[in-house]
């Protein structure tokens, strides 16, 4: 059975999940648009989607707060790249 997407907090407010710049209110956007996928019901099926969504791309073709996850958290994350191309991980 496929999740009901209209239950998924991002459509609350799209916006809120799809960052720009790097700055002290980007990095407050990032914590509210974790907060609000750690309060979603459908968290687990919406990482699911993405990861899969994403095998195997550049960091820079990830974008926005999906599954609760940064683009780079998904980038280093993602299993399918190979060990060549990974880059070490940050503590």
């Amino acid at each position: 059975m496929s999740p009901d997407w209209t239950q998924a907090r991002c459509g609350d407010d799209p916006d809120l999940f799809f960052l720009a710049g790097y700055s002290r209110a980007y990095l407050a956007q990032v914590v509210d648009a974790k907060a609000a996928c750690a309060a979603c019901p459908l968290l687990e099926p919406c990482r699911t989607e993405v990861m899969a969504r994403e095998a195997g791309a550049g960091e820079k073709s990830r974008f926005g707060i999906c599954g609760g996850m940064t683009p780079k958290e998904r980038y280093r994350a993602d299993t399918t790249r190979t060990a060549a191309t990974r880059e070490p991980a940050v503590p």
